[in-house]
């Protein structure tokens, strides 16, 4: 038979394990992270894609955020990728990207697709910036699936383009993020 400290052992241990379950419960994590930027310009467009991010949603809070590893993007062009990641994201000093915000007109409860916009604050490059971006959370079975668009402006992240590449790199570049979230 058990003494009276394991029995108060056993219900510490059950009830910190179920208190954990029931945060748990309230954040959910991508399984399934894409982000791609696209730059228009009058040489040459630019385009990479990044599978190497993580995020999540407090679903009591709709708190979101996300952390992206600047040097998993890749390019088609080699070349490129070696100037993006030394000559402008300098990504040797400035490992990762991060986003922490909130998901407006978001409500957990409700299948199907819902319009949402988020507005938090972007660090790219050690400079940080508010942005607003518009897009979609669907419900779909047991997953969240989020769809975003927005744009940010080299400028004000404090990336430098010299003045030879100024037809090859837009100003201001159009980043698109999907992501799949599995409820716990």
């Amino acid at each position: 038979m058990l003494d009276t400290k394991w029995k108060i052992a056993i219900i510490v241990c059950w009830a910190i394990f179920s208190m954990q379950q029931h945060a748990c419960a309230q954040k959910i994590r991508a399984t399934q992270m894409v982000i791609s930027f696209y730059s228009k310009a009058p040489l040459e467009d630019i385009d990479a894609t990044n599978n190497q991010g993580v995020s999540a949603i407090d679903m009591a809070t709709s708190k979101i955020a996300f952390v992206v590893p600047i040097i998993g993007f890749e390019f088609k062009n080699g070349l490129m990728q070696e100037h993006f990641n030394e000559n402008y994201l300098e990504s040797d000093q400035y490992p990762k990207a991060t986003y922490a915000g909130d998901l407006i007109h978001f409500d957990p409860e409700k299948k199907g697709v819902q319009k949402v916009s988020t507005k938090g604050v972007l660090t790219i490059h050690g400079q940080s910036q508010s942005i607003e971006a518009k897009g979609t959370m669907e419900r779909k079975g047991s997953e969240w699936h989020l769809i975003c668009q927005f744009s940010v402006k080299l400028e004000d992240y404090d990336i430098e383009v010299p003045k030879l590449m100024f037809q090859k790199i837009a100003e201001t570049i159009s980043i698109d993020l999907q992501a799949t979230y599995p409820l716990q």
